[in-house]
């Protein structure tokens, strides 16, 4: 496990905190998707400082700065993952762009239902609603990541270059 202050300075906009959680509704998204991550968030960096950007239930679209955003969660008894992004991600300034793009945008409920039915029909599905996982997609498909079927946390262990287990 590596600390998020030795990490810090190599982290790029559109790298992720995967987030293996503990609750109610963490272990309901990982029963659903058959995967061991039950949220992913975007790491964007904006006026020099590191911000987590995400879709939260309860919330919608949420910008909070990484260190106390990663403190609340690993706080909370969950594991939490560093994600490198593809070189591809990590360079496109749109990746930004398009995360701060969903400001005031509630989150998806139904769309659960949707993400959870794409996956076990293995297609690809635009749900109208965003959730962690589609959010992210849609910010990483706008830096040029082709994605075959709707994305879930689980896919983007897979899509990353490399993942750390990370503490506060």
């Amino acid at each position: 496990m590596i600390e998020y202050a030795a990490l810090r300075d190599e982290m790029r906009s559109g790298d992720l905190f995967l987030v293996e959680g503990r609750g109610v509704i963490s272990t309901l998204i990982r029963v659903l998707t058959g995967q061991q991550l039950s949220h992913v968030a975007l790491l964007v960096w904006i006026d020099g400082g590191l911000w987590v950007a995400e879709m939260r239930e309860f919330v919608g679209f949420q910008l909070r700065p990484a260190s106390l955003w990663l403190e609340d969660i690993s706080g909370a008894g969950h594991t939490v993952y560093y994600g490198r992004a593809p070189r591809r991600v990590r360079e496109s300034p749109l990746v930004k762009e398009t995360a701060l793009g969903f400001r005031s945008q509630g989150y998806g409920y139904l769309s659960l239902l949707q993400v959870w039915w794409a996956q076990l029909r293995r297609t690809r599905l635009r749900p109208r609603g965003v959730v962690c996982s589609t959010f992210v997609q849609r910010c990483w498909e706008a830096a040029g990541i082709a994605f075959s079927q709707t994305a879930d946390p689980g896919d983007f262990l897979r899509l990353c270059d490399g993942i750390e287990a990370i503490e506060a």
